[in-house]
């Protein structure tokens, strides 16, 4: 298990993210439409353009920070930087929109104003070689914390506040990958990961919607459970590969708690999709190809 020195020898190999194997798990199916065929919904999804407005805000912040600038300068450039993404979103609501973006960022940056810590990288994007395939993603930070050593620090926007995100942090897929990349570039087991969570709300200076962080800690043997899943679930996708079926999840349609799948649809027209020659979108799906970053899709583009 080693990490890829230089990303464009990545070019022509196999690779999965937390992104397609989390579909793999949920519906075989959905995994079949997004990373198979490449099938997304059309249009901004407002809740997506959002969260990407409050990640780019602060990574812009924490790259100020890196280079030297002070707090207060940093802050006031990051803010600048949410407007254009905002402005993509055509229907603004009142937990999406420009003023309300703008004050939970400067919140967010109010609250955490006194900690002490070293920005050591930030917005990393790796690939694992695993020997089959490479898992491939991007860590938004590693920081070195007093009392803790380094961690990796991945930015959560979400409207799930409260305690329900302290069993979040382990096990997780995502976080197990990020701090292998971080463990296998620096040589040294970091102390685990902090979920920085950033809270999507229309009121966001009501007390209780403050952002808050949780720390979760990993070891070695966390990494070696992480590679036995991980391969796991390659070789799971490889099966269905090789039948050229990918089995439809029926509980994943409409959940009766949670967020009903977007593909319903497609799955009604295609039954059984995987033989047919040519598959018709209707007017609200397109073809996008997924990369958790634009070096591998560039990369992917020149492959093909």
């Amino acid at each position: 298990m080693q990490l890829l020195k230089n990303m464009s020898e990545a070019k022509g190999r196999p690779w999965t993210d937390y992104t397609n194997l989390t579909r793999l798990m949920r519906c075989p199916r959905m995994y079949f439409w997004q990373s198979i065929q490449k099938v997304d919904t059309t249009g901004e999804k407002p809740a997506l353009v959002n969260g990407e407005a409050y990640h780019e805000c602060k990574a812009g912040y924490l790259k100020m920070i890196l280079n030297g600038t002070d707090h207060d300068t940093a802050v006031a450039a990051a803010l600048t930087l949410l407007e254009p993404i905002m402005a993509r979103i055509t229907e603004p609501d009142d937990k999406r929109n420009i003023t309300i973006a703008t004050q939970t960022m400067y919140n967010y940056f109010q609250t955490h104003r006194e900690e002490v810590f070293e920005v050591m990288e930030v917005e990393i994007p790796f690939a694992i070689d695993l020997n089959e395939f490479l898992f491939v993603g991007k860590i938004d930070a590693i920081k070195n914390w007093p009392g803790y050593g380094i961690m990796i620090e991945e930015t959560k926007s979400t409207s799930i506040i409260g305690t329900r995100w302290q069993m979040r942090g382990k096990p997780n897929m995502q976080i197990d990958g990020y701090v292998a990349a971080a463990f296998i570039s620096l040589g040294k087991m970091p102390y685990g990961a902090l979920l920085d969570v950033i809270p999507v709300t229309k009121d966001p200076n009501k007390g209780t919607n403050q952002a808050f962080r949780v720390i979760t800690i990993r070891n070695e043997k966390d990494i070696d459970l992480w590679v036995q899943n991980v391969r796991y679930w390659w070789q799971t996708k490889m099966e269905y590969e090789a039948k050229n079926f990918f089995p439809q999840n029926t509980e994943n349609c409409v959940p009766l708690i949670g967020f009903g799948c977007p593909f319903t649809t497609l799955c009604e027209m295609y039954p059984d999709p995987h033989n047919m020659d040519e598959i018709k979108l209707p007017a609200a799906y397109e073809i996008n190809e997924w990369a958790p970053f634009e070096e591998l899709k560039k990369i992917e583009a020149e492959a093909r």
